[in-house]
């Protein structure tokens, strides 16, 4: 993962409330309790190694299974951000590709 997609995961992370007290792990970046959130953010996409807010008009509620919380919303994306993200995952395919296993775990 890249240097600027870590540090997008951090501040998703630090949206999403990462706090000892929210139970959110610092090191993992993501919930690790059940515990209610106040205002759940909204997931961003991630296109070209980057954390990008959606223009959808839509989005879906993402729901705790274990308590049916909402915890965040997932955007319905644009056609055009659909477009972006095969395009993104073109360009990233080779490389992927030509990494070594043990590299990729």
């Amino acid at each position: 993962m890249s240097y600027q997609a870590s540090q997008g995961l951090g501040s998703l992370a630090s949206q999403l409330g990462a706090a000892k007290s929210t139970g959110i792990d610092s090191t993992a970046g993501y919930r690790t309790t059940h515990k209610h959130v106040a205002n759940p953010p909204d997931t961003p996409n991630f296109l070209n190694n980057t954390f990008v807010r959606s223009a959808a008009s839509q989005w879906i509620d993402l729901k705790d299974p274990a308590t049916n919380q909402q915890v965040t919303r997932v955007p319905e994306s644009t056609d055009e951000e659909l477009q972006q993200a095969v395009d993104s995952a073109e360009q990233a395919f080779p490389a992927w590709k030509a990494t070594i296993l043990l590299h990729k775990q």
